[in-house]
């Protein structure tokens, strides 16, 4: 291990870089990427070496610590979610926020929107109920009706479908 004296402080080679942040080091990445072509284009083939060492060292601190940061995304062990996210090298956060799905909802500033299940016959004289969002039991049916709404696994209206009916759900 080697120590150098600069500026009356001694700097351990092995732990440069730890005292930047993530950002400072993909900055340093980018910088040194930069570098590295410009020596390379200008024939400095010794400069290029030591730049593609630096390169490297910086590169493996930021994986080592990407690495150490998944490892602490488990909250629980039945946290799946940090599982999935370990798994595609990602934050917790990350994860979440890249694969995460938003549900639907209602606004809860509008309080015209209510959840509806319009019941309706079939041909074969089965019943189904399809949950729709809407002002009034009338708006839902006719959402149903001219097919501007699905049934839960994306079905359309069957054919010959008939006696509609609105009930407003919780």
């Amino acid at each position: 291990m080697k120590k150098v004296k600069l500026f009356e402080e001694f700097i351990n080679e092995q732990s440069a870089y730890k005292s930047a942040t993530n950002n400072e080091l993909a900055q340093h990445i980018i910088n040194l990427s930069n570098e590295l072509k410009s020596a390379k284009s200008h024939g400095k083939t010794r400069e290029a070496n030591f730049i593609s060492k630096d390169l490297e060292e910086v590169k493996t601190e930021l994986a080592a610590r990407k690495k150490n940061e998944n490892k602490e995304t488990i909250y629980h062990e039945y946290d799946f979610l940090g599982m999935q996210a370990i798994a595609v090298n990602m934050t917790r956060e990350e994860y979440i926020a890249h694969y995460g799905v938003s549900d639907v909802s209602i606004d809860e500033g509008n309080n015209d929107i209510h959840k509806y299940s319009v019941v309706f016959y079939d041909t074969s004289g089965n019943d189904r109920d399809w949950d729709v969002f809407a002002k009034t039991p009338e708006e839902a049916i006719e959402l149903v009706k001219t097919g501007k709404v699905k049934g839960p696994h994306d079905q359309l209206l069957p054919r010959g479908a008939r006696n509609f009916s609105a009930t407003k759900t919780k």
